[in-house]
């Protein structure tokens, strides 16, 4: 039996590395591993491997550059969230001058709302991290 070794250790930093990016991005453990399973990985394998995965990354997370990385990823979406809120805020504005007395205009509440608290949540998020 011929088995590359090389190429076995580098399909399986290919998938660490992509299990370790879904979990930064917010995915969960148990959605990752019906991932793993439905692409051929027996349940308690793909648990395992995930759960080693998620270690690391937690503790890659106290380090300086992944307080870093973490800093960067809520100061992103505090800005989205803020930009979201105030076009909602803009486009209520502009199309309720535009309506004048008693006419019909739009209040983009969801922009404004869910923008806002996107804004707040990214705040947090970054005020813990950097």
């Amino acid at each position: 039996m011929n088995v590359d070794t090389g190429k076995d250790a580098q399909n399986a930093e290919d998938l660490a590395s992509a299990v370790a990016q879904a979990l930064m991005q917010g995915k969960k453990r148990d959605d990752i591993v019906k991932v793993l399973v439905k692409n051929g990985m027996s349940r308690d394998i793909a648990f395992e491997f995930v759960t080693d995965v998620l270690i690391r990354v937690e503790a890659f997370k106290l380090t300086p550059e992944g307080r870093g990385v973490m800093a960067r990823k809520y100061r992103t979406r505090m800005i989205h969230g803020a930009l979201w809120c105030l076009g909602g805020i803009l486009v209520t504005s502009l199309t309720s001058s535009a309506a004048g007395e008693g006419g019909y205009f739009l209040f983009a509440w969801g922009a404004i709302l869910f923008g806002g608290i996107g804004a707040i949540v990214g705040f947090v998020g970054w005020a813990k991290w950097r």
